[in-house]
């Protein structure tokens, strides 16, 4: 048998490979890069003599859903680990970055090359650096309010997880000029099956999307849980973000105040788009990468529990 570190997350639909055979790797911590968010921290490391962003993940309770912000309600799922496969923002991200891998499509995001499992020293150092020297293990160091790794008790043995990606290029998150790239690159995602599900100003560097931890990859049992209307709703939002985002931006300085936002973009952020809501990224036929199509849907069906 072997003890590979496996592909993630578990559940059917796309993966993304450990970042070295091992899952394991010496990581030269550099600076934190940006604000921690509200379920990582990203900091630039020396991997191999490399730099890199490594954005270590915090946990997600199974004890029930994460919402995005536009979300009205999630699914009822069958299992936590079913729920964790689909909601938790390291698969999410995975499962987002996997799909790109299959499609080789990386260039629509800032790219990510495989996962890391931070070892207990590294987590170690990493708090330290976080939250001061005097950190102990025992006391599971607290910063801003909260476990700075979001522990609870199902994580006990769970090993700070980690994406390992580029460092962005730029320092704000647009400009003028990449608005209708912005745009392209989002219609883009969608037509591959990524529904990104938190788009605002500040998850893009230069006018390229860093962060997938809310995003849907087809298959999502969102889809099948939902109402019509309501998956409609989370579509939408998408172009809803970017629109509210360049505007944003005008305030910021970052974009010109006479620039024009693509026709097609106002029309899918006020729901008079094709469809009402752009191309539809749950109609991606993500089983062509499935081994068995059949056992593989059947799967995500009979995980979802009728509201």
């Amino acid at each position: 048998m072997s003890n590979l570190p496996d592909l993630l997350p578990r559940v059917p639909g796309p993966k993304l490979q450990p970042f070295t055979p091992t899952a394991h790797a010496p990581i030269q911590f550099i600076r934190a890069l940006g604000n921690p968010g509200a379920d990582s921290h990203v900091w630039e490391v020396i991997i191999n003599n490399q730099p890199y962003a490594l954005k270590m993940v915090m946990s997600a309770s199974s004890q029930g859903p994460k919402k995005p912000a536009s979300e009205s309600f999630c699914p009822q799922l069958t299992s936590p680990h079913f729920y964790n496969g689909y909601i938790d923002p390291f698969n999410c991200e995975c499962r987002a970055y996997g799909r790109l891998k299959e499609e080789n499509r990386e260039h629509l995001a800032t790219p990510a090359h495989g996962y890391l499992l931070l070892r207990p020293d590294q987590e170690l150092e990493i708090t330290k650096l976080i939250v001061g020297p005097d950190h102990t293990p025992e006391e599971d160091a607290r910063a801003q309010g909260g476990r700075i790794w979001n522990r609870h008790e199902e994580h006990r043995s769970l090993q700070i997880r980690a994406i390992v990606k580029d460092i962005a290029k730029g320092t704000d998150p647009f400009a003028t000029a990449d608005v209708p790239k912005m745009w392209s690159d989002l219609e883009a995602l969608h037509a591959v099956g990524i529904l990104v599900h938190d788009v605002h100003a500040y998850n893009y560097i230069g006018g390229k999307l860093i962060d997938f931890s809310r995003a849907w990859t087809t298959p999502h049992p969102g889809y099948v849980a939902l109402d019509p209307d309501d998956v409609a709703d989370e579509i939408v939002a998408d172009p809803e973000g970017l629109n509210q985002a360049v505007e944003w931006g005008r305030e910021q300085g970052w974009v010109d105040a006479d620039v024009v936002v693509p026709e097609d973009l106002a029309k899918c952020a006020a729901g008079e788009g094709p469809n009402q809501y752009g191309t539809d990224p749950k109609l991606y036929n993500w089983l062509k990468w499935e081994g068995d199509p059949l056992v593989a849907s059947k799967f995500i069906e009979t995980q979802v529990v009728e509201l």
